[in-house]
């Protein structure tokens, strides 16, 4: 390799380029995009169809059939999931996760596309489908503006569309939402007896706000040259023009002409469109959300210090009594996350130094050290070239690799100083300490570098959510390769050339000699050292079936969220009564720092591991953030505590904030299957079973309860004799109710609904007098409701219909108590659920974290092997020879000695980083004995050695480079023993590499001996 043989002779090159590795890195880190974790493209979509007045049934047949039938011809659909309530249906498509995120977009148009197609074959009366694409958008910054009792929701909408429209000018915000907003409306409330006495058709003023908001212009006409348009001013974009809109005249009998205007036979009132099916609280306070999405790539942090100048701009403008608070705000979790990390990052680079200072020396110490530097350095710079964002994974990814980094540089500087003790000359030193190991190196760390790449090639979100791992540290450690054949030698030729290399102490001397008999004794005794080892194994391996298994553990946030589920079809002031006492009683308990209650919905996915609930008036949920988590466990057994005795019959749900991708809820079982009544007998039967265990809470389905409806029986008959039509029987049943639409105007650039209302007396619009409402047909007068009915009646029907790929399916959803484990729970219902009989036609499957936790597994596994692949061609080049790789990749399952006793010490449960974790290790090893076997193979090879000597002195030989790069690892990784993502996988790289590293060293030989028949007598 001739770059070496010019590193060592121009030294000054080698200096230049590292200084522009430093500068070129430190401005990396601050060009750095910034985030708190990793981003990943959320690939599902929302289509959304009203079909006014229609019960659930009906839209299910009529409209989300069609939808999904559409929905069927895009590709790579992983799964549709639907909902038909009464006058809505909602259809969910959800791409495969290997869909590469800069495609999205275009699936997302072709959807619009086929749902336009589709529309034709929509009902009348539905409305034009809305296709959602932005579901799936993530927005980091959840701010609240707040509002005193003195200012109304329509002020309250005023300043915070104001607040929107600043903030969405940042520079680096990419999308803003808004939560909690009302709709502005004037309410025309019509004075029955003055409309009776007069003789007047509600009709009539329908058609007079209509056709003079329709007709603004009158054509066009010639003026000499030029062509003038004409205008009328007859638009109504006022309260008062409202007013004074004309809705009947007449002429009467003296001649007089009688004009009856519309505030004459009502009262107007500004107000809002009622029910507000979506409010949201902060501290009590009435409160809307605003939530601001930042640019892919872009530096949060000082997106978060733009925001911050523009929000304290605002607060000089706003009135007393509005404020803007921070409920999630990315920039400063971000700050605080890098922070933290970084300081973990420094304290690997200082705990791997000082071990390398003790061990080495001090020259040598900071020669591999600087390349330990060097290499981050550098990777910084290629990350900032592949637009790699500092987040929580990739600035692991340094932690994890810091040991590793220092394993080439500990192997050629180890040389040197063996060399420089035998009295060889600097040059020959370093060009035999370098040339020498090169290649095995290089396929070492090849192989270390490869143990990630499934993580990365793993086609779903996990993928794109850990993949940064196999580019940092495939970088970083082929960099630190290159370095240590670089400026590791020219470091080494300037620090260590004048120097005296001091003998082999007296100690070190005692200690070889140790691990010499140790060798002889272990070599002496194959068969029983080998089948100790297998033993063990064994034992392990049975230990392993006690640990408790996680998909993803909780994160560190300090906060959580609440559900709160009443009976459907509740009214939505009984959701938002009972959200504001259980929010009021949180918010008064010790360590809480603020809540948001959010009524009718959940709040748009501020963090990328959360799922937003549909809108449903049955629920309410909390956003509770705390002063610190060691206030969690008790603030959350007094809240279900007080939800209990207060109000039993609601269902309440608490979620710690979770890592990795999201799950709707923890433990899912789903049945699908045509008729609805047995599907619900079936759920019954799991909800039953689950109810039993004390480890899961909150069991309920989707579908929910059945609702009351109140059903009238039309008479065709009856409704012809009084000339009125069914159409004319809705208008009057919203006009008696929340009141009925009748128009829009524009006043001062805001749309303001125009409500018509029945000015009846209390409790007149409620159902036990539903059959007096005044519905009025063609003629002057009206007649009660009862006229035209034959008979009413209340009955229970489906509130809601849940289907997946077009097959009606319920679903049964649990939450698991604090200090359980999804997947533990499951397992001890799992056999009685599993006997339930399923009808012909019926299935049964699990969604949830046991159905991520097993797609994402499975994933990471299917690409084990094209890992394992390319490492086993890499070390057949290293050793031309088969029989070698088979003994390496034989060794590899050896290491769970040491990984199951490490998670019951800690009592950690085995997830799915600690799969990363249990693969990556894998390529560690692999290094390790790659460098023993080298070794070996020289010695009996090259140097003719005895084989039983030469397999004593290789491994002794090796002892200090391997176990000290293995101990650099170790020592690199405490740092995230206790992290609550990274901690499972810490661990099992710690004490698993602590295990094979004693396996390398000791057992390793023993096997190679047996393989190969090398006893004592050879």
């Amino acid at each position: 390799m001739k770059f070496i043989d010019y590193s060592i002779d121009n030294p000054a090159v080698v200096r230049f380029l590292v200084i522009l590795l430093i500068v070129g890195g430190l401005f990396s880190y601050v060009r750095l995009g910034k985030l708190e974790d990793p981003e990943f493209k959320i690939k599902e979509a929302l289509v959304v169809t009203l079909y006014p007045e229609a019960e659930a049934h009906s839209v299910e047949l009529y409209v989300t059939d069609v939808i999904e039938q559409a929905l069927q011809k895009i590709p790579n659909i992983d799964y549709t999931q639907s909902v038909s309530k009464q006058g809505y249906s909602q259809v969910k498509i959800k791409l495969k996760e290997s869909v590469p995120a800069h495609e999205i977009d275009q699936y997302w148009d072709n959807v619009r596309k086929k749902i336009a197609d589709a529309s034709v074959k929509l009902p009348m009366g539905a409305v034009e489908p809305i296709v959602l694409d932005d579901y799936g958008a993530v927005y980091g910054i959840f701010l609240a503006v707040t509002a005193d009792e003195s200012f109304t929701l329509q002020e309250l909408k005023k300043y915070t569309e104001f607040v929107t429209k600043t903030l969405n000018a940042v520079d680096g915000v990419a999308q803003v939402s808004e939560f909690g907003k009302v709709e502005n409306a004037l309410i025309v409330q019509l004075d029955k007896e003055k409309v009776n006495a007069m003789g007047l058709n509600p009709k009539t003023i329908v058609a007079s706000l209509f056709l003079d908001n329709l007709i603004t212009g009158a054509s066009s006409v010639n003026f000499g040259d030029l062509r003038i348009p004409l205008r009328l001013t007859n638009k109504i974009d006022t309260k008062e023009k409202l007013e004074e809109l004309v809705v009947f005249s007449h002429e009467l009998s003296d001649g007089a002409v009688q004009i009856v205007r519309l505030k004459d036979i009502a009262e107007i009132e500004r107000g809002v469109v009622e029910p507000v099916t979506q409010k949201m609280f902060y501290n009590g306070k009435r409160a809307m959300g605003i939530f601001l999405s930042p640019e892919t790539g872009s530096n949060i942090i000082h997106t978060g210090k733009s925001i911050d100048e523009k929000i304290l701009g605002l607060k000089e403008k706003l009135p007393v009594g509005i404020a803007i608070e921070k409920v999630y705000y990315q920039p400063d979790l971000v700050t605080s996350a890098i922070n933290n990390f970084v300081w973990n990052l420094i304290l690997s680079v200082i705990t791997v130094v000082g071990v390398l200072l003790f061990a080495m020396g001090i020259r040598s110490g900071l020669i591999i050290g600087s390349g330990l530097v060097f290499s981050i350095l550098g990777t910084l710079i290629c990350m900032l070239l592949l637009h790699i964002d500092l987040q929580r994974v990739s600035l692991s990814a340094f932690i994890i690799a810091m040991g590793m980094l220092v394993d080439n540089s500990i192997v050629v500087v180890d040389r040197v100083l063996v060399l420089r003790q035998q009295g060889l000359a600097m040059r020959d030193t370093l060009l035999e300490a370098t040339k020498k190991t090169a290649i095995p190196l290089l396929g070492a760390t090849a192989i270390a570098s490869l143990a990630f790449l499934p993580a990365y090639l793993m086609p779903t979100y996990l993928g794109e959510y850990v993949g940064s791992v196999f580019a940092v540290v495939g970088i970083s450690l082929m960099l630190s390769w290159v370095l240590c054949l670089t400026q590791t030698p020219v470091y080494c030729d300037t620090y260590l050339s004048a120097v005296q290399i001091p003998p082999v102490s007296e100690r070190e001397r005692k200690f070889y000699r140790k691990c010499r008999r140790i060798l002889y004794v272990l070599l002496k005794n194959q068969k029983k050292t080998l089948a100790l080892t297998c033993l063990a194994f064994m034992i392990a391996m049975v230990l392993f079936l006690f640990i408790p298994k996680i998909f993803f553990p909780p994160s560190d946030k300090k906060g959580f969220t609440v559900n709160l589920w009443v009976a459907e079809g509740s009214r939505v002031e009984r959701v938002e009564k009972i959200g504001r006492d259980i929010a009021e009683y949180v918010q008064n308990q010790e360590g809480v720092s603020s809540v948001v209650l959010a009524t009718g919905a959940s709040v748009p996915r501020f963090y990328v591991a959360v799922i937003p609930q549909y809108p449903n008036t049955s629920y309410a949920q909390l956003v509770v953030n705390l002063e610190d988590l060691r206030y969690l466990e008790e603030l959350c057994a007094k809240l279900m505590q007080f939800a209990g005795r207060s109000y039993p019959e609601v269902m309440v749900g608490i979620r710690k904030y979770p890592n990795g991708t999201p799950v709707q809820y923890p433990v899912e079982l789903a049945f699908s299957g045509p008729d609805p009544q047995i599907l619900r007998e079936l759920a019954d039967k799991a909800i039953a079973v689950f109810q039993k265990n004390s480890k899961i809470s909150s069991v309920t389905t989707d579908w929910r309860n059945k609702i009351m409806v109140w059903e009238g029986e039309y008479s065709d008959i009856l409704a012809k004799q009084a000339h009125i039509m069914p159409s004319d029987i809705a208008v009057a049943l919203m006009a008696n109710g929340d009141g009925m639409l009748i128009g829009k105007i524009n006043e001062n650039g805001n749309t303001v609904s125009v409500l018509l209302k029945e000015n009846l007396l209390k409790g007149s619009s409620d159902l036990v007098n539903i059959g007096q409402t005044p519905v009025w047909g063609m003629n002057a007068s009206s007649l009660p409701l009862s006229a035209v009915l034959r008979n009413e009646t209340m009955k229970f029907e489906e509130g809601q219909i849940w289907r997946r790929n077009r097959v009606r399916t319920v679903t049964v959803q649990c939450d698991v108590v604090l200090d359980a484990m999804p997947d533990t729970a499951r397992g001890e219902v799992l056999e009685e659920l599993e006997a339930i009989f399923l009808p012909k036609g019926y299935s049964m499957f699990w969604l949830g974290e046991h159905h991520e936790q097993i797609k994402n597994v499975f994933a990471i596994l299917d690409y084990v092997p094209l890992a394992g692949l390319f490492m086993f061609i890499i070390c057949v080049l290293l050793f031309a020879d088969l029989k070698i790789p088979f003994m390496i990749f034989a060794s590899l399952p050896f290491a769970f000695i040491g990984i199951v006793p490490s998670l019951l010490l800690f009592g950690m449960p085995f997830g799915f980083m600690s799969i990363v974790g249990t693969v990556s290790l894998t390529g560690m090893m692999i290094k390790n004995i790659i460098v023993l076997v080298d070794e070996i193979n020289f010695e009996i090879k090259e140097l003719r050695k005895n084989p039983f000597m030469a397999l004593i002195d290789s491994a002794v030989s090796r002892i200090r480079s391997v176990s000290l790069a293995a101990l650099t690892t170790i020592f690199g990784m405490f740092p995230l023993i206790f992290d609550p993502l990274f901690g499972g996988m810490s661990a099992t790289i710690i004490f698993g590499l602590f295990v094979s590293t004693v396996l390398t060293l000791f057992i390793f030989p023993v096997f190679y001996a047996f393989v190969f028949h090398i006893g004592l007598k050879k």
